[in-house]
């Protein structure tokens, strides 16, 4: 055999380097990317108060913006018993 036929021939040689082994992300950073939901925290000044077809409490509840209507945060935001706040939640 040539020496050109063997050049052509030549198998490339496998890379037998260890592969790093995938770095697990921290606690924070999974935390951090985690898909963000727009929702309202809604407060009301006394519990059982009822608006937008839902009964609310003294204790802060957040709820998906896809889970209301327009006509549904719209009375929220305009009740002056409620408190709303705009918010994001990490699923």
């Amino acid at each position: 055999m040539s020496e050109q036929e063997n050049k052509d021939s030549a198998q490339p040689i496998a890379d037998s380097t260890p592969k790093a082994a995938p770095k697990k992300k921290a606690a924070g950073e999974k935390a951090s990317r985690s898909k963000k939901t727009p929702g309202l925290r809604v407060t009301a000044q006394k519990d059982g108060f009822r608006r937008a077809g839902r009964e609310w409490s003294t204790a802060a509840i957040d709820v998906p913006v896809s889970e209301l209507s327009k006509e549904q945060i719209a009375q929220l935001n305009g009740e002056r018993l409620l408190s709303v706040q705009e918010i994001e939640i990490g699923q």
